[in-house]
């Protein structure tokens, strides 16, 4: 039987091991938590999971369940052992019940915006549970639905270049420079590539652009 959480320092950074076979999302995941000010491990979800409850010693697990919720049943029977409260993030509600019978206390759609995520993980952490509201309908919240002002408008050509030097972790200065234009002007690219993937922050970009196809890692 999983038991509680232990009491957390308040003034000690949540410790966050992040579980996921998807190198994109596994990369993008640990880089934006880490922005948060958590400490933040990662492994692969279904070939190191028993190692990553073992060696991490996390104060709450993510797992990324990847886009296809038929391969749960190859890690959820491995979780009951854990005492560490888990966090996953799913395509649809397909597997919720079998998510909850293992003892996750948290399921979140898997396009679930940072901020969102680090309150699950932090919610988690003090033994509450918690769940996407677009679960309880039985399905995942479509984009349009999470945040109105969230417009896939295509990029313009020199936005497309902006994108492509930021998932090479160009800082503003090195892109002006790259593309002959000024930092306040690629600062301003940058700023509308961010609001056009309804990203949060740069690395939240280049992870979004990413799963669409639009910038290889």
């Amino acid at each position: 039987m999983r038991t509680q959480p232990e009491a957390l320092d308040p003034d000690a950074p949540l410790r966050v091991c992040v579980l996921s076979d998807d190198a994109i999302a596994r990369a993008g995941l640990t880089g934006l938590l880490a922005e948060s000010g958590l400490l933040v491990e990662s492994a692969r979800l279904t070939t190191d999971l028993d190692g990553a409850l073992a060696d991490h010693g996390a104060d709450v697990l993510l797992l990324d369940a990847g886009a296809d919720p038929s391969r749960a049943s190859a890690w959820l029977d491995t979780l009951r052992a854990t005492t560490a409260p888990s966090v996953a993030l799913l395509v649809d509600a397909t597997r919720l019940e079998d998510v909850f019978a293992a003892g996750i206390v948290g399921a979140l759609a898997r396009d679930a915006p940072p901020a969102a995520v680090r309150a699950a993980l932090m919610a988690a952490a003090q033994g509450l549970v918690v769940m996407d509201p677009g679960f309880h309908r039985g399905r995942a919240p479509q984009p349009g639905e999470r945040r109105a002002a969230e417009p896939m408008d295509s990029l313009t050509p020199r936005e497309v270049e902006v994108l492509a030097l930021l998932a090479t972790g160009m800082p503003n200065k090195l892109i002006a420079h790259h593309l002959g234009i000024s930092e306040h002007t690629a600062k301003f690219h940058v700023t509308a590539v961010m609001g056009k993937l309804g990203a949060q922050s740069r690395t939240d970009a280049v992870i979004r652009a990413a799963r669409r196809g639009m910038v290889s890692l």
